[in-house]
């Protein structure tokens, strides 16, 4: 219609034509050639002897932009990723119903093409014929005839493309890189000449050569082009093709066209377009609204196409049965749970997998969410490629490690996982199943110092109306410290107002009734709550806020404080004194972590059996020893023997460095990397000892019984008297912490200072 812009013009490819059409009114493809090379001679005189020249200009100048703008025009109906097109619910039913005929056609045409014209081996041969090619494609519609005369080779193409990558990679025509002159700018009736330079206008966009693209199938051995824009079709991406095909012929043609095909078919004798089926009669193709009636539609006019190929009912191979839903198992189903944020392989267990057209999972919900094809089904499991997923959130983890805390930030993405057999229906499973994908950011360590501060702050609003509670902050005194710190200035929409993040980390503690932080847990909110009003500038806020003092007692009144503290101090002096002792004094003596000897008060031998086997050294009327380690030896007999009792020994004992607590069954070393601190209060006396393995809370006076104020990861005797402050704050303290790490804390928050302690000989 572009060249035949006059009547003259019009004339001369009618003539052309008429001498060309077989005795049904059909231009054949070898008429259709020679018509355009007439058309060459009339529009190109001087080219008039020049053949190949001449109609490579009217396939330059005329055809291939027309090409082309017919592909734009039918984009809306055919070029939408292959995901978008198999999620129709009708399409994705035909598919199943279809499976095995439609399997039968991919086994009959994906080893058509031997590949004789190419330069590849024999094994590389054998890799391709397990794939559905273009040309393979365009063998399966020729026999079903469809091609040429409603589909073009560049309609087939473009199909298989878009079913392999999801977008054009490579030129549909085949002919390398896309740019052509539009000729729609001349539309009056002046001819161009042959001298006239046709401008290269640019046609780039979807039809653009992208040589970035990979074929998303791994094929081994093959040479670079096939792994780059060679449309490879397996299976699935072979019925999507097939499924897209149809979408392209069964939307162009309708019964007042005069073209079969659209533009670039041939002219029909009585304007009903027709295709030829694999039996002799022609049946008359409708132009059909919907994609899964252009489907269907296809589907059945290949019946008897595929009963002369098959010798088999088209029909009766199809599956009507109902799929059902998945049903995933309760608890751990996904296996792993997490991994990294660009995807990862998992498997899920459950039943009711369909093993036909595989299992489809579906990662996170709402309009984010993603669905994939299992690549594994077996009866109770399935095993799936996690698609890569876009952080959502930020993870925070803090760790005490050598002495700093150590915070780990992870961006993370939570997603719900639901299985389907039809793409549509997913099932529901009740708790959810979820997996983490992860991305690891550096980790930051705080110093010792903001580590102090923020310590000395956490306990400072924890002592709040309770002033021996130094380990624990409720919500109220959360918020209490968010307005303090000017912490309450969170984003709007944001959640930090709304305490998200304290209930999300927050626990139900021993003795208390009500969701409370530990130290771990106030930091691991802190730098949540900075993330969200800072961003990557939470570090120097996390300094800012450690920087803040808060003084509890000028928050309440003095009187309530002091009132609050003695009442704790007396439940203390109640519980202490309720305590079972034992009947005599039984000690160790240590140096740092290690055990040199077990004393006791009862009056006995002094042994040593430190060259394997006991030998009693001395009597003693007012103590019995036991000595253990060897190099400490001549130290502690050397005291015991100017010592006229056990207590007149133990002040000799911590006198020169040793450390001593109650008696605990065990081997020499408490653990085999036990580690000791010298407690000191205010006034930096030394009131004590702590160590990083079982044992009991005692003083030197007296020890408790075995099962009586004791822990499972630390030990801690005191050296002042059972009535002073000192050791009912310590006992107080021991009886609130869970592990020596907490312990130690607490220590440093009540004023008291600690000291590593090493073994060395006095």
């Amino acid at each position: 219609t572009t060249f035949a812009n006059t009547d003259r013009n019009a004339g001369i490819v009618q003539r052309s034509m008429d001498l060309f059409l077989d005795d049904d009114g059909t231009l054949l493809f070898d008429g259709f050639v020679k018509t355009l090379f007439y058309m060459g001679m009339e529009r190109f005189p001087n080219l008039k002897f020049d053949y190949q020249q001449a109609l490579q200009q009217v396939h330059s100048m005329y055809i291939r932009p027309h090409i082309f703008k017919h592909i734009a025009s039918q984009e809306s109906d055919g070029s939408e990723s292959d995901e978008k097109l198999l999620s129709i619910p009708e399409i994705d039913r035909l598919l199943y119903v279809y499976d095995t005929p439609l399997t039968r056609l991919f086994n009959r045409y994906r080893d058509f093409d031997r590949h004789h014209n190419r330069e590849l081996s024999l094994d590389q041969n054998k890799l391709l014929d397990n794939f559905v090619e273009v040309e393979e494609m365009k063998e399966m519609l020729k026999d079903a005839g469809y091609f040429p005369r409603l589909v073009a080779f560049s309609d087939i193409s473009r199909g298989c493309q878009y079913a392999c990558f999801g977008k054009i990679v490579v030129d549909p025509t085949r002919q390398g890189g896309a740019r052509f002159s539009s000729i729609d700018a001349k539309k009056d009736s002046k001819e161009v000449g042959a001298t006239d330079v046709v401008e290269a206008g640019d046609i780039r966009g979807a039809h653009e050569l992208d040589t970035e693209s990979a074929n998303p199938l791994y094929v081994p051995l093959l040479p670079k082009e096939f792994l780059t824009d060679e449309a490879l079709l397996d299976k699935p991406r072979f019925m999507s093709a097939v499924a897209r095909l149809a979408q392209l012929i069964y939307s162009r043609a309708s019964p007042s066209t005069a073209a079969a095909g659209g533009a670039d078919g041939p002219t029909a004798p009585n304007d009903a377009p027709t295709t030829t089926t694999g039996s002799s009669t022609a049946v008359p193709v409708v132009k059909f609204p919907t994609k899964a009636s252009r489907f269907e539609a296809f589907l059945e006019d290949i019946e008897g196409y595929y009963e002369k190929m098959f010798q088999r009912v088209i029909t009766s191979e199809c599956d009507y049965t109902e799929r059902g839903l998945p049903i995933i198992s309760t608890g751990h189903a996904c296996t792993p749970d997490n991994g990294p944020m660009t995807g990862f392989e998992l498997s899920i267990t459950g039943s009711n997998f369909c093993e036909k057209r595989g299992v489809f999972v579906r990662f996170g919900e709402g309009n984010n969410a993603l669905v994939v094809r299992s690549k594994e089904i077996q009866k109770r499991k399935i095993v799936v490629f996690s698609p890569p997923m876009a952080p959502t959130d930020v993870e925070v983890q803090v760790d005490f490690r050598h002495g700093e805390y150590d915070i780990f930030l992870n961006r993370i993405t939570r997603a719900r996982v639901e299985c389907s057999n039809n793409r549509w229906e997913f099932s529901k499973t009740e708790p959810a199943q979820m997996v983490v994908f992860r991305q690891n950011l550096p980790p930051h360590a705080v110093d010792v110092d903001t580590s102090a501060r923020l310590m000395k702050l956490f306990g400072s609003v924890c002592a709040i109306g309770d002033s021996m509670n130094t380990k624990l902050m409720s919500k109220t005194k959360w918020r209490t410290l968010k307005e303090h710190c000017e912490l309450s200035e969170a984003p709007q929409g944001t959640t930090a107002d709304n305490e998200a993040f304290f209930l999300e980390v927050a626990e139900f503690h021993d003795g208390v009734h009500d969701l409370s932080l530990n130290f771990k847990g106030f930091m691991r909110v802190l730098v949540r709550t900075l993330l969200e009003m800072v961003g990557d500038g939470w570090v120097d806020a996390l300094q800012i806020v450690s920087e803040k003092r808060f003084e509890a007692q000028k928050r309440v009144g003095a009187e309530d404080g002091n009132k609050a503290e003695q009442s704790d101090v007396a439940l203390a002096r109640r519980a202490i004194a309720a305590v079972e002792r034992r009947s005599d004094i039984q000690v160790d003596v240590m140096l740092g972590p290690i055990r040199v000897g077990v004393l006791s008060s009862r009056p006995g031998d002094v042994s040593t059996i430190t060259s394997g086997r006991s030998v009693v050294v001395l009597k003693h009327p007012a103590l019995s020893y036991v000595q253990h380690e060897v190099n400490s030896e001549k130290t502690v007999l050397a005291n015991i023997t100017a010592s006229q009792s056990v207590h007149h020994l133990l002040r000799r004992l911590l006198h020169h460095g040793f450390d001593v607590c109650a008696h605990n069954p065990g081997p020499n070393s408490r653990k085999p990397a036990g580690r000791c601190w010298a407690v000191h209060n205010a006034e930096n006396e030394r009131v004590g000892a702590l160590w990083d393995s079982p044992g009991n809370y005692s003083c030197i006076e007296w020890q408790p019984a075995v099962q009586e104020m004791c822990q499972t990861k630390f030990t801690m005797c005191c050296y002042k008297e059972e009535k002073t402050m000192d050791f009912v704050i310590c006992f107080i303290l021991f009886m609130k912490a869970n592990d020596a790490a907490e312990v130690r804390n607490l220590l440093l928050q009540r004023g008291f200072t600690l000291t590593t302690t090493l073994y060395r000989l006095p």
